[in-house]
């Protein structure tokens, strides 16, 4: 039997070693974060200082590495972005993401032209907690140029979700949220989050009730879609009326509209 195969050519499009606009230093490590077909590759790019290290948000459009936001980024407070902690889609230019800052984690949006808008910060009580807003998880936002949806550990260590609704965000699942999967009692945590086209998809990690030896383990991807209720989750029903939440694991949905 004869085989071919193709060759492909691969260049970099940024590496380590790459001078960081306007920092006087390379970069030590990058990371995508997304691609749009004119706003260029959006990267997440690490640098060290004085022995301090560093993180940004860069884009690079033909030859030409530009700076979306970094150390050198006057945020809407006055702040400075220390580190970037994860980010959403890139689409249009518009990107939502999280940041440590010099006044503590910050969730927020850049669009092209107007620059950046803080959603949420560490320390706000958000709609349907009682407790503010502490770390955000390193694969725990996304959004658009309107809406966004994130995960956070808060401040008494309980764990949410929350999506944004005319630009306004809600709790719409939490640790007290029964999970669906069969013996995973309630969700545990929320290490990822996504959001596109009004819709909210998590993974949620549950605990055996029954076992207090034993550790959180995956318990699906759910989602959530506004503008029709859930009959089989009134949990979630309560914190966001408007809500259909659908989990899938083994190709099965535990959820009816």
């Amino acid at each position: 039997m004869a085989c071919s195969s193709a060759m492909a050519d691969f260049s970099p499009i940024v590496k380590s070693g790459v001078a960081v606009p306007n920092q006087g230093t390379n970069f030590t490590n990058v990371n995508l974060a997304g691609v749009d077909s004119t706003f260029g590759t959006a990267f997440i790019g690490s640098f060290t200082i004085n022995a301090t290290n560093y993180s940004g948000l860069y884009r690079k459009v033909g030859n030409n590495i530009n700076t979306i936001v970094d150390r050198g980024t006057v945020g809407p407070a006055g702040e400075t972005i220390n580190s970037i902690i994860t980010t959403g889609d890139y689409d249009n230019g518009v990107i939502v993401f999280a940041a440590n800052t010099t006044l503590g984690r910050t969730l927020y949006r850049y669009t092209p032209g107007n620059g950046l808008t803080a959603l949420v910060r560490q320390g706000d009580t958000v709609a349907g907690s009682t407790s503010p807003v502490n770390t955000m998880y390193n694969r725990g936002v996304g959004g658009d140029a309107t809406e966004f949806a994130f995960g956070s550990v808060l401040q008494d260590n309980s764990t949410a979700v929350y999506a944004s609704a005319a630009g306004f965000p809600m709790r719409v699942v939490d640790d007290k949220t029964r999970s669906p999967i069969a013996e995973t009692g309630n969700f545990v945590a929320f290490p990822e989050v996504s959001y596109r086209n009004g819709s909210t998809a998590f993974i949620g990690t549950g605990l055996d009730p029954d076992n207090a030896a034993a550790t959180p383990e995956p318990a699906g991807v759910s989602s959530f879609a506004r503008g029709i209720r859930s009959r089989s989750s009134p949990d979630a029903i309560s914190r966001s009326p408007a809500c259909l939440m659908t989990t899938c694991a083994s190709m099965n949905s535990n959820v009816r509209a």
